[in-house]
């Protein structure tokens, strides 16, 4: 875990990174600080990056988060987490007091949820699972996966979604694709936290801390557009600043004892979700869905748990328990 600097730091030339919590909000807030563009391409993935909310700015991004949005509108986020537990239930009862990774389940079971919520028919919510860990494993700037698997899976996604129109299509798929990975992180790293430690506090505000102590996304990055000052620092034009959200969270500035896991905690804020214009917008159904899995698991043991290298994610590759 990174500490907080005083200042904006340059690691590199041309390469910037944010840790104070104030620095952050500020630069999730300037439209002179803007998401990197897609990479170009003509396939389905490509097409799919280019219209999402994700990798846009400006008005675009307004209009596309709006319509994401709209789609949560329709969506009874409380009945999420009851079915949510229900389906874990039937997995823990499935593993009939032996040992279960947990991990596949947090993948799937979320995503399987939210899409029956849209509409998608319960008997093809197992379809839609498998098709968003696909496109979510292409789905990041960079990713190292291959391209013809990640295509055929965007073309099932959008047939099993019903062939919505091009832009709705975008709305739900980046819905789906952010609940995969990251609602997934913050089920396991909660779980990690809570079983090990006891299970002390309620799930919700155990939900809540886990997302400051321990986030799933450790950070995001911007592109400068035009000369900025944030801090007492200018920051040139076209640097890249990371926006370190890990280390945001542990700003000694916004909480009291920062390395300290703590539910109980007063201060709630938290910058995983984003801030501001850049507040993902199905924070709500996040919460509900985690912490139906986490309540329902919680009378497991923890036997192990694991996580793979990564740059930006903290997520959980095994998560075993003994049921």
């Amino acid at each position: 875990m990174n500490a907080p600097c005083r200042e904006p730091q340059e690691q590199e030339p041309g390469r910037w990174r944010l840790t104070r919590q104030a620095d952050v909000r500020v630069a999730l807030a300037d439209p002179r600080l803007q998401v990197p563009p897609p990479a170009p391409g003509d396939g389905p993935m490509a097409r799919l990056r280019r219209a999402v909310s994700r990798f846009s700015n400006g008005a675009e991004h307004t209009a596309r988060r709006r319509a994401a949005a709209k789609e949560y509108g329709t969506i009874a986020v409380a009945a999420l987490r009851a079915e949510v537990g229900a389906r874990v239930c039937e997995e823990l009862a499935a593993a009939r007091g032996g040992r279960i990774d947990l991990m596949p389940a947090a993948r799937a079971i979320p995503v399987g949820v939210l899409a029956t919520a849209m509409g998608v028919p319960a008997g093809l919510s197992g379809e839609v699972a498998e098709a968003v860990a696909v496109v979510a494993a292409a789905y990041p700037p960079g990713a190292a996966v291959e391209p013809v698997p990640a295509d055929q899976a965007a073309t099932r996604l959008e047939a099993l979604l019903g062939n919505p129109e091009p832009g709705r299509f975008a709305a739900l798929a980046v819905l789906l694709v952010q609940t995969c990975d990251a609602t997934a992180g913050l089920i396991g790293n909660t779980l990690g936290q809570m079983l090990s430690r006891g299970a002390r506090g309620t799930v919700d505000a155990a939900v809540a801390e886990t997302l400051r102590f321990d986030p799933p996304v450790r950070a995001t990055v911007r592109i400068v557009r035009e000369p900025v000052s944030i801090g007492e620092v200018a920051i040139p034009a076209a640097a890249t600043v990371i926006l370190d959200l890990a280390a945001a969270n542990r700003d000694p500035e916004v909480f009291a004892d920062p390395g300290r896991f703590d539910p109980g905690r007063p201060e709630r804020a938290s910058l995983t979700f984003g801030s501001g214009h850049r507040r993902c917008p199905g924070d709500k159904a996040a919460l509900e869905m985690a912490a139906g899995f986490v309540e329902t698991a919680l009378g497991c043991e923890l036997a192990d748990i694991r996580y793979a290298p990564s740059t930006n994610l903290r997520v959980p590759s095994r998560l075993e328990v003994i049921a």
